[in-house]
């Protein structure tokens, strides 16, 4: 089986065209799976404070958060309702040849 999946996909929000990037998307997929920043920043070979800054840009462009976390000892991440319907917008754009 061929997957094909988009390099970015846009969404409108509040009347205005919003590109969220593969980056991002894998960033989501990896926290939703795995629960952790931190988990991201290491599958992707990208800097936390990197990780960060990708979420938190898009954050502020959309107006609202896509990951809630907690901080500490055992600190976890999960997707807010907002980032699980953006990730699944995205793996329903895929298409499967």
């Amino acid at each position: 089986m061929l997957i094909i999946k988009p390099r970015s996909f846009s969404i409108l929000v509040g009347g205005r065209e919003v590109e969220i990037g593969s980056r991002v998307i894998e960033i989501l997929r990896i926290v939703k799976m795995r629960g952790t920043i931190k988990a991201a920043s290491e599958e992707l070979g990208v800097s936390y404070r990197g990780v960060i800054g990708a979420i938190r840009r898009l954050e502020k462009e959309l107006g609202t958060k896509l990951i809630e976390t907690r901080r500490g000892r055992g600190a976890k991440a999960h997707l807010t309702k907002v980032g699980e319907e953006i990730l699944g917008m995205y793996l329903s754009t895929s298409l499967r040849v």
